[in-house]
């Protein structure tokens, strides 16, 4: 009765999404289907069947740090992004660290970044992906620049990385974040990432024009 049923909805569609992240995630294939969003808390919990044993899974444990989290701020709800950071946090940490590190980004790092609808941390974390990048490689910074930094709202800002890239990777970038200056270990990150697959975005042979 506390989470509002647009954030039991999400957590619904988003908790099978989430077991791509790593194999502690991974769902029975009696529990692929996602086009159920009604199920009450209770009920998610019972049709969670997890491919390890419930000791060794962690979809559980992901979907009770989920819903603290929405019944900590309720006026917040839950959030697409949410799903993944909790996730890797949950690989290393105990869940109450996990809930509080999650925590920790909404209030702190990143505030209002998975706040709905304005996302206004999203807006942030954009305007600072171009600020970092154009300080730090203004070349590379030109031949991006036409490209909508929006693009890269989903798979890095609400996810802090975590969203797309495998384990080992979301957990460097995650604990570069949450332990270093943000601005500086977003710089390393991102300018790492695209100086990596500058060619790719950019060819040369293709002018400014990217593919």
């Amino acid at each position: 009765d506390v989470i509002d049923p647009q954030s039991l909805e999400h957590i619904n569609m988003d908790i099978p999404r989430t077991a791509t992240v790593h194999p502690k995630f991974e769902l029975a294939p009696e529990c692929s289907e996602l086009d159920r969003g009604d199920r009450s808390l209770q009920e998610l919990a019972e049709w969670l069947v997890t491919a390890l044993p419930e000791e060794e899974s962690l979809v559980v444990p992901l979907l009770r740090v989920l819903s603290a989290m929405c019944v900590r701020s309720p006026q917040r709800g839950y959030t697409q992004g949410m799903n993944f950071v909790a996730a890797v946090l949950l690989l290393h940490v105990p869940e109450e660290v996990a809930f509080w590190c999650l925590a920790g980004v909404q209030d702190i790092l990143i505030p209002q970044v998975w706040d709905e609808p304005t996302r206004i941390g999203r807006v942030v974390g954009l305007q600072l992906l171009d600020n970092v990048l154009s300080s730090a490689n203004p070349r590379l910074f030109e031949r991006v620049r036409c490209i909508d930094s929006r693009c890269f709202a989903t798979g890095w800002v609400d996810t802090l990385f975590a969203g797309n890239w495998p384990s080992d990777v979301a957990t460097r970038c995650l604990d570069g974040l949450l332990c270093s200056k943000y601005h500086a270990a977003l710089q390393r990150v991102v300018v790492g990432y695209l100086e990596g697959i500058e060619h790719v975005i950019v060819p040369e042979s293709s002018g400014s024009q990217p593919v």
